[in-house]
């Protein structure tokens, strides 16, 4: 074993003490043996290079890998910062369903690592996915420096996708968090985030991290707290995202209720603050890009709206329970439509959304019907903003997405007034 790093393996979520260190890394991984490797050698040339001479330490936290990941940990050699295994979790079976971002048990590895640095007394803590491809030097340093000049608080990742990648992102995500807390942060799901210790002990007074919507989507769980509450936020340029996973990812409509389910979970708990939120601002963005560096991304528009008009076969009637006759009115239409002709109005989809929340905080029918039963709906947000952006630079593209956000946050008036008075969804 290489002198220069020292791993320690605790019992299973045990915490590991370091005696000091300013900035603390935490690599996340599950079954990643093909990129591991340069993920350490990434977060070692930034700590040595860029923080050279602060105390700091690089922590791993792996979600039970079986392909020799966490191996090849133990084995990596190199100068600087203690290399601390502290997390090895989940194996056999005690391993949870995967969530859509690959990362089980992402909730249980990230508090460990931010009670560990936090116990190190660490001013900047930063997490990476230890299975992106696409990790450099650059981008981890905007991760920690905003934090340690800046004072920011919660840094974001912001990746360079196609305009296609991401469509949960794009369609619901980004303009439900913008339109609820009014901060601008447009990427909220990956595994690549920095913390100040402000913000991690406002993350670790939190109380959802063992409930199972944040054990899945810790991601946006995280970035709803740091929206939600008095911190100051920027996001960070990491170049693309693309990831070394050999894990099949969940079906559509499993991440569709996970990311949903988190967010429309912590409406209830937030209401006091989204309701008084009534504009959006920008949040700072932080580093440069450095060119071109998306991957194509190929979709089949028909099989999305064929999916979209069986879904109005088969759920019209639930959908009834939970939408506005106008509503329903419209997606008759919609379902009439030709593929040529096939559009989601902006106006539409934020109501359904916004629906759909008030339905799952009354539990008009049970949750995980809900959430399903939003599936198709979404395939046909997709299949009309594919052809409305189909020949749109990404400039033109970040403008389409401008639009959506602008109506979320015009209608949300209705939102609010569906909140407190359900009973007049029809009227």
């Amino acid at each position: 074993m290489p002198d220069s790093a020292e791993l320690l393996k605790p019992e299973k979520n045990q915490t590991v003490r370091i005696e000091q260190a300013e900035i603390v890394f935490g690599v996340l991984s599950f079954n990643n043996a093909g990129s591991i490797g340069s993920v350490l050698a990434a977060v070692r040339d930034t700590l040595n290079g860029r923080f050279a001479g602060v105390p700091s330490a690089i922590l791993h936290a792996d979600s039970g890998s079986s392909d020799g990941t966490v191996e090849i940990v133990r084995e990596s050699s190199g100068d600087g910062p203690p290399l601390l295994v502290v997390h090895e979790f989940l194996r056999h079976a005690d391993r949870v369903a995967v969530p859509y971002h690959g990362l089980p048990g992402m909730s249980s590895a990230v508090r460990t690592i931010l009670e560990t640095a936090r116990t190190a007394g660490a001013h900047a803590c930063a997490v990476v996915d230890g299975g992106r491809t696409t990790v450099t030097p650059d981008g981890i340093e905007w991760l920690v420096r905003p934090v340690i000049e800046q004072g920011i608080d919660f840094v974001a990742p912001y990746y360079q996708r196609h305009k296609y990648d991401g469509a949960l992102t794009r369609g619901i995500v980004y303009p439900l968090l913008r339109c609820l807390y009014g901060r601008r942060i447009r990427q909220p799901i990956g595994a690549d985030f920095g913390f100040s210790r402000t913000m991690m002990d406002g993350l670790l007074a939190q109380k959802g991290w063992d409930q199972d919507q944040e054990r899945f989507a810790t991601d946006v769980w995280m970035t709803t707290v740091a929206a939600s509450g008095n911190y100051r936020i920027a996001e960070a340029v990491l170049g693309a995202h693309i990831r070394d996973s050999h894990e099949a990812a969940p079906e559509l409509s499993t991440a569709l209720s996970q990311i949903t389910g988190s967010v429309f979970s912590e409406m209830d708990a937030r209401v006091q603050v989204w309701q008084r939120m009534r504009t959006s601002e920008r949040v700072p963005l932080l580093g440069s890009y450095k060119g071109d560096s998306t991957q194509p991304v190929n979709v089949n528009v028909r099989r999305m709206t064929e999916s979209f008009r069986l879904g109005y076969q088969d759920l019209r009637d639930l959908w009834s329970k939970v939408l506005p006759p106008a509503s329903i009115i419209h997606l008759k239409r919609m379902a009439a439509q030709t593929d040529q002709t096939f559009h989601f109005d902006d106006d539409l989809w934020a109501r359904i959304l916004f629906d759909f929340a008030v339905a799952y905080r009354l539990r008009v029918i049970a949750r995980e019907h809900l959430l399903g039963s939003l599936t198709p709906l979404y395939l046909g947000w997709v299949a009309s903003y594919v052809r409305d952006v189909e020949l749109a630079t990404a400039a033109e593209a970040e403008r389409r997405m401008e639009h959506l956000c602008g109506t979320f946050e015009s209608l949300k008036p209705y939102l609010i007034s569906r909140w407190r008075w359900p009973e007049r969804a029809g009227q």
